[in-house]
């Protein structure tokens, strides 16, 4: 199984895995095209998936796309999230390339605490300061707590949904299938 240490090392290649499994042709015009990535982009990751043998004739091989389905992974737009066992990866789609960064689930936990009391629309700088953490950090976080559904999103603010409130009768994130 090596491939699978090459999709920890790099997770930026998951939205390639998703867009095969969901049926996209093994092209890198057709990858960008639907990713909204750059061609140079789709033939690098496409490049890395053949040299690893995770592609098989038209599509993913079988244990791939079995192992994919059983990933906790929500996205949203350009944004996907990939739950792993201590955290959370966060990978951004990007025209140029595809960035990607890391949540601990204590982070999460903390910021969900204090938005549990929050009621009006707030900005990622309102939380960094409030909660003493890095902008960067604070705005992973709100990114996996907007793909899980639990924020709402709009110019630059988000506002907290109901469903953040009530996590607790909430059914575990949508697993990408």
């Amino acid at each position: 199984m090596k491939w699978l240490n090459r999709i920890y090392r790099e997770p930026w290649l998951l939205p390639f895995l998703i867009a095969l499994n969901s049926g996209i042709e093994p092209s890198a015009r057709e990858l960008s095209r639907y990713l909204g990535v750059r061609t140079k982009v789709a033939k690098r990751g496409l490049w890395i998936l053949k040299k690893e043998g995770i592609l098989e004739g038209d599509g993913l091989r079988l244990d791939v796309s079995s192992w994919l389905t059983h990933q906790r992974i929500w996205h949203a737009g350009k944004i996907v999230v990939w739950e792993l066992k201590n955290g959370y990866t966060v990978i951004i789609v990007r025209p140029k390339r595809i960035r990607c960064s890391y949540v601990t689930k204590s982070t999460l936990k903390l910021i969900k605490a204090y938005l549990s009391g929050v009621t009006d629309e707030f900005t990622v700088r309102y939380l960094s300061q409030g909660l003493n953490i890095s902008p960067k950090i604070v705005s992973s976080a709100l990114r996996v707590l907007w793909a899980m559904g639990l924020l709402k999103r709009e110019k630059g603010r988000y506002k907290v949904r109901d469903s953040l409130r009530n996590e607790k009768s909430r059914p575990p994130g949508d697993v990408c299938s």
